[in-house]
């Protein structure tokens, strides 16, 4: 309370301090499985040291990832806006440089940290040379940038296309710097790591100059934000991309009010994701065949073009999945709360049922249409490129998926392809409903969501450490055995309990009714036909799996079961705070 920089750092530390740990454990966790998955296999495998090379290059990966294109929740604190994401602090006595210089540092200096930890027990766990300083001066020089592009605009479009490509050509930049012998890519062998990431004096000045520039810039903008001077912030409703759908004129019908709930969410909710993945759908051809064309003009460019048209059509593959599956509910921020339109004259089993089914309605169009494009092009029209880093992650990737799983699927009886389709779009509706589920959830138990996912991710890493254990011999296999099956059998039995509990609860409180019920028990039947058809398509009988592998299996279809039926429970937890 006597320093104001104490003040401003405690203060960004209690609004960073969620996602740092989440970065933190994902880190740590993921790295941890990729490592000791790829050596349970190296068992099995024809070349055992490639295999769990292989293990740590994916670890490698997951470990830099989540520190590379800034923080993400802090824009939560200001409505969802564009723009310096803690307008609160523009009151305090303090100049606008010492104010974003602090806090520069010290995100930037926690998500050097994170890497850093993470690389350390990766090195500790697998024996291989994870690089430490030269990544995490590419990390924090990311962080920086980011950080600057995030706050200094406030324009929704420029923080998602600009962004998007100053992040791409970051990388781009990394990955021509790698210091490697001809013909050698950073993933052929990791004993080439300390070689191929020492920075160079050029790297450094680039590096540095990048930081000063983005921190100039930062402080210009948001200085011109906090005297008033910059264009008023996007609010929901207005921009990108709903001025596309307002372009589509239809009246609200007013004959039915189901019609008219069904017209809001699709044009608050539903036609947005369905609008932005209409646009990808045609910008995913397009660059692929411009890629075409200058790889063809260019063959002697030791990176081709075409490998980062496919890059991109998988990340926006990936944007359109988690921009169409979070906030099904409509929920927004606003400094100190959240609110949503509670007002409907519906009862919540009916308003969270009709908002979930447009919502996924929706992300299905819009994933078919830029996954559908995508792969009409390419099964007509390679990339045209060679043996080199990206063709190896993606081009050889789509040559030998796409033409299996066109031929294999093509041979499908009629019913097997339905199975399939129901649960793909089974999988679309759980996606969405448990995001619809997590966020009323966590707003309104906050301390309770951060217990459980702490609970969750201790859980997770206690698990992998033991296995990591039990494959060193540190720990016997019997036990690491008997470990997992127990914790299978647990998941098992809280899952059926839960799923219990809350039905009873539910119908105790009114929140469902006996058709509603029905509806879950019948797509639940659904979907078990469908996993049922899948499974003996893939040559597996009930009576060949062990019980406690036939327990783990039917416990998941109470997923679906679960979350059908914890999407009102949870609206109705928000809704009548």
């Amino acid at each position: 309370m006597r320093s104001i920089n104490q003040a401003i750092l405690w203060e960004t530390w209690r609004v960073a301090r969620t996602e740092g740990l989440l970065r933190l454990a994902l880190c740590v966790v993921g790295g941890l499985i990729a490592l000791i998955s790829f050596a349970a296999l190296s068992t099995t495998a024809v070349d055992p040291t490639k295999t769990r090379e292989s293990g740590a290059v994916i670890a490698m990966v997951i470990i830099v990832m989540p520190n590379w294109l800034g923080w993400i929740f802090l824009a939560r604190l200001n409505k969802g806006r564009a723009g310096y994401p803690m307008p609160l602090l523009y009151t305090r006595p303090v100049t606008t440089v010492r104010l974003v210089g602090l806090q520069m540092v010290f995100l930037t200096s926690i998500s050097t940290a994170i890497y850093l930890v993470s690389a350390v027990l990766m090195k500790l766990a697998s024996g291989y040379p994870f690089p430490f300083l030269s990544v995490a001066v590419w990390i924090a020089t990311s962080t920086v940038m980011m950080t600057s592009i995030y706050w200094s605009s406030r324009s929704v479009l420029f923080q998602q296309f600009v962004g998007g490509f100053i992040s791409g050509g970051w990388l781009l930049y990394a990955i021509t710097r790698l210091n490697l012998p001809d013909g050698r890519d950073w993933n052929d062998s990791v004993t080439l790591w300390p070689t191929a990431f020492h920075l160079t004096l050029t790297d450094w000045v680039i590096c540095g100059l990048i930081a000063v520039a983005s921190f100039g810039m930062s402080v210009y903008s948001i200085s011109r934000q906090r005297r008033g001077d910059a264009r008023a912030a996007w609010t929901p409703g207005s921009g990108w991309p709903s001025w596309i759908v307002n372009l589509f004129h239809v009246p609200c019908p007013t004959s039915s009010a189901t019609r008219a709930q069904i017209w809001f969410d699709l044009k608050s909710r539903g036609l947005p994701v369905l609008s932005l993945g209409l646009m990808l759908a045609i910008l995913n051809p397009l660059l692929f065949a411009l890629s075409n064309r200058v790889d063809a003009a260019h063959p002697d460019w030791s990176i081709p073009v075409g490998p980062m048209a496919m890059l991109f059509s998988m990340m926006s593959f990936g944007a359109v999945l988690v921009i169409g599956g979070v906030n099904a509910f409509g929920i927004r921020w606003r400094a100190g709360g959240t609110y949503f339109e509670a007002t409907q004259p519906y009862s919540s089993a009916r308003l969270a049922g009709l908002k979930v089914i447009v919502r996924s309605t929706c992300l299905i169009a819009a994933l078919i249409a830029v996954g559908g494009t995508t792969w009409a092009y390419l099964s007509h029209f390679p990339l045209l490129t060679g043996d080199k880093l990206f063709w190896k992650m993606t081009g050889m990737a789509h040559i030998v998926f796409l033409k299996g799983a066109e031929s294999a699927f093509g041979s499908l009886a009629i019913h097997e392809k339905l199975s399939l389709l129901v649960i793909a779009f089974a999988a679309v509706f759980v996606w969405v409903a448990s995001f619809a589920v997590i966020l009323p959830l966590w707003f309104r138990y906050p301390r309770r969501g951060n217990i459980a996912a702490a609970v969750l991710l201790a859980g997770g890493l206690a698990l992998s450490v033991l296995a990591l254990a039990g494959s060193l011999g540190l720990v016997p296999a019997f036990l690491v055995d008997a470990v997992f099956a127990t914790t299978r059998w647990l998941a098992a039995a809280a899952a059926l309990l839960a799923t219990i509990y809350l039905f009873w609860n539910a119908f105790a409180e009114r929140l469902l009714t006996p058709g509603y019920a029905l509806g879950a028990a019948m797509i639940t039947a659904v979907l078990g036909l469908a996993c049922l058809a899948v499974l003996q398509l893939a040559g597996l009988q009930m009576t060949d799996i062990s019980v406690t592998n036939a327990a783990s299996m039917l416990s998941l279809l109470l997923v679906p079961l679960l979350a059908i039926v914890l999407v009102p429970w949870s609206l109705s937890r928000f809704r009548h705070l």
